[in-house]
């Protein structure tokens, strides 16, 4: 996710800016609270080898949930 300032329109691309990272917060507190699911829940009960191929039922789309993990990777190897 790149954010591009220009000194033209700079109240549009704020409210833009705003608007997007708002969809962000909501698509990931979708996804923790879809996580935490009692169906999801059940599956890591069962599961007895690595959990690191397990593909958890989180209610949002397959470009929502690439978004997701692109920034959580990001953060996780600072």
């Amino acid at each position: 996710m790149q954010v591009e300032y220009h000194s033209g329109d700079s109240k549009q691309e704020t409210d833009a800016v705003k608007k997007q990272n708002t969809d962000v917060k909501e698509q990931a507190y979708h996804a923790f609270m879809s996580a935490m699911k009692e169906n999801n829940i059940g599956m890591l009960k069962q599961e007895n080898g690595s959990l690191q191929d397990i593909r958890l039922n989180l209610g949002i789309s397959p470009s929502a949930r690439n978004m997701l993990n692109g920034i959580w990777d990001y953060y996780a190897n600072l």
